[in-house]
């Protein structure tokens, strides 16, 4: 929803929680979704046989949506709490050795990324 659709009252609650909780712009993570489908569709497409990992259910639903070329034989979408039912919460997983993009002080993809890459790489080594 555009910023300007916003009540006054809408508006001053969200920019207390920009400022003081989350530090989340409103427009932040915005991507439109033929970007993000042109993006994701790169990484994987002349791939045989990759697997796409996401966090959630939800996730992986909307994914398979995306696009045609991720609902392909060579393309397998799955979640990562499938079968690392004991993956703890973004919150909770090792930081170390990761880092933000910058604009985010709490919640940043950047850093949930790097997060589930580390422990997905400690699952793949034992």
């Amino acid at each position: 929803m555009p910023w300007r659709f916003l009540t006054k009252s809408n508006q001053s609650h969200v920019s207390w929680l920009m400022s003081h909780h989350h530090g989340l712009q409103w427009n932040d993570g915005m991507v439109p979704c033929r970007m993000a489908q042109r993006l994701i569709s790169e990484a994987v497409i002349g791939e045989s046989e990759a697997i796409v990992y996401v966090k959630g259910l939800e996730k992986r639903e909307w994914l398979r949506a995306l696009s045609d070329i991720l609902n392909s034989d060579d393309v397998v979408i799955e979640t990562i709490d499938i079968y690392y039912e004991d993956i703890e919460s973004l919150e909770n997983l090792d930081a170390t050795n990761t880092f933000r993009c910058g604009r985010h002080s709490k919640h940043c993809v950047l850093e949930n990324v790097l997060k589930l890459f580390k422990r997905w790489t400690r699952f793949q080594s034992k």
